[in-house]
């Protein structure tokens, strides 16, 4: 009889160990959420409304619109390759984007800390 629960013990303890293997998110690929309620990860993108201060074939430089003018915050995004811009309905080129304009900038969060720009919108309610 003790063998048998030695045998249902081990079973039970395998199949625990297996369960712990597989719930465990990859690295990298999950969002994750904090202790303060503020969710991170690849997949979320954070938006930041100001004018184009900086325009490049790598990076833009946005003024954030709710920064002090006199001392404005400025953000600075990598483009990538299948960056979106877009004025209302047209698509444009990263290089039609005039220094000065006003726009909106969805981006993500990489792995080093660097704000990646998704899709760039001419903001023409500002």
């Amino acid at each position: 009889m003790k063998c048998a629960w030695v045998v249902i013990a081990a079973l039970i303890f395998s199949n625990v160990v297996a369960a712990q293997k597989t719930s465990q998110p990859r690295s990298g690929k999950s969002t994750q959420q904090k202790a303060n309620g503020t969710v991170t990860g690849p997949d979320v993108l954070i938006t930041v409304h100001g004018s184009l201060v900086l325009n490049t074939s790598k990076k833009l430089s946005v003024a954030d619109a709710d920064s002090d003018k006199d001392d404005p915050n400025v953000i600075d995004f990598f483009l990538s390759k299948k960056i979106e811009v877009l004025d209302g309905d047209k698509k444009l080129k990263p290089s039609d984007l005039k220094v000065g304009a006003p726009v909106a900038v969805d981006a993500r969060r990489l792995l080093d800390g660097s704000l990646e720009a998704i899709t760039v919108r001419v903001d023409h309610g500002k």
